[in-house]
């Protein structure tokens, strides 16, 4: 629960890295949207007081800052490569970097079946589709909103859950996805308070 919590909580860590970097200045309104989607998170990942920290943590702290500096080093991208090359280059990378860790892993890819391609193919599809309608939000507006409305995933993971697997969801993760849900409302509120002056002028 622990490590769910930190790898969810980058929003944070991403603003942080764009008020140094790129020189942004979230609102009362991000800082409160922040606070309540940490809270939720919080929450949804289940971390109980006094519990012990195990040394994965501070990998998953890693992963989790990696994935803030990739949003700061994005959004400088996105001011002059295209959204379908940033998610091109992105794949393709990955792609080859892969390949050595599955070979090191042991990775039996002879033993896959065609299921298992079908769902590989699947979710690469999807990354792609997903990737490229990020960095196109990501261009035109801010990391630290960017980041934020990414905070509302689990909830929606947890939705997909109880529609298509049938878990039962609780008291308390239900608070903790409304609390996200809140986080995400109060930075679109800001968006459209932002969007007001530019449509008036108009």
């Amino acid at each position: 629960p622990v490590v769910s919590f930190i790898a969810n909580s980058y929003p944070a860590l991403a603003m942080a890295l764009a008020v140094i970097f790129l020189g942004e200045r979230p609102t009362r309104l991000h800082v409160a949207g922040i606070a309540c989607a940490l809270v939720g998170l919080y929450l949804m990942a289940g971390v109980e007081p006094g519990q012990a920290i195990a040394p994965g943590i501070a990998l998953v702290f890693l992963a989790s800052l990696g994935w803030a500096i990739s949003s700061v080093a994005s959004k400088k991208l996105t001011v002059t490569v295209s959204s379908s090359v940033i998610v091109a280059g992105r794949h393709l990378l990955a792609g080859l970097l892969a390949v050595p860790l599955m070979l090191v892993g042991g990775a039996q890819i002879g033993q896959a079946t065609p299921v298992t391609w079908a769902a590989l193919l699947g979710m690469v599809i999807l990354s792609l589709i997903s990737m490229q309608l990020y960095y196109m939000g990501l261009r035109r507006t801010t990391v630290s909103t960017a980041s934020l409305l990414e905070a509302f995933t689990p909830v929606v993971t947890l939705a997909i859950s109880a529609l298509f697997f049938g878990e039962s969801l609780g008291g308390v993760q239900l608070l903790a996805a409304g609390l996200v849900l809140l986080g995400s409302v109060l930075v679109t509120v800001q968006i459209q308070r932002l969007a007001a002056p530019a449509v008036a002028e108009e």
